[in-house]
């Protein structure tokens, strides 16, 4: 037997690391791998789901709060925080745009949707006296929103539980981060 030399050897594993590095980093480029949330997306969901809370009570619950503008206050609130439910909103389009094939806006329209009509069924199981009285603190919290941001999104989940679920996981590394830092 001849003895192998050295530098083919090395010269082998810098080429092996080199297609295994690339190997992986296309493995994680995946759909399947990208499918966590980030911090920003993770609230952003949360805060649409908390805007469709909204938009729902607005709807259902003008008789309860014998408020017959209820529904106008929704909508001054979606005036009055449109740039940051945009910003949401384009969170969760760009989160579509790196993880799912197709048109990234329809995506997000055919998710918002579901979330609403999602919202609306459990309010109709509900009687609306008990799903109106629940969320007459939402209201008033939103009402009183400054702002709606990620921050103030996690405060006004005391009043949503039902918007804090999200539905994707968060990416390893964020959750990480995420309770070190809390």
């Amino acid at each position: 037997m001849m003895p192998k030399d050295s530098s083919l050897i090395s010269g082998r594993r810098r080429i092996f690391r080199t297609v295994a590095a690339g190997l992986i980093s296309v493995a994680f480029a995946h759909p399947a791998f990208a499918a966590c949330y980030t911090p920003k997306e993770a609230a952003a969901e949360q805060a649409i789901r908390i805007h469709s809370e909204l938009m729902v009570v607005g709807l259902t619950c003008a008789a309860q709060f014998r408020d017959p503008a209820l529904f106008a206050r929704y909508a001054a609130f979606t005036n009055k925080h449109s740039n940051e439910l945009r910003a949401h909103e384009s969170a969760i389009i760009g989160y579509f745009a790196k993880t799912a094939e197709g048109n990234p806006k329809r995506r997000f329209d055919h998710w918002r949707t579901s979330i609403a009509n999602s919202v609306s069924t459990r309010a109709a199981l509900s009687s609306a006296g008990i799903y109106c009285g629940d969320k007459r603190e939402l209201v008033a919290a939103l009402d009183a929103a400054s702002r709606f941001d990620g921050k103030r999104v996690n405060a006004i989940l005391e009043y949503a539980p039902e918007a804090s679920v999200i539905s994707r996981p968060m990416c390893a590394q964020d959750a990480v981060a995420l309770s070190t830092t809390e």
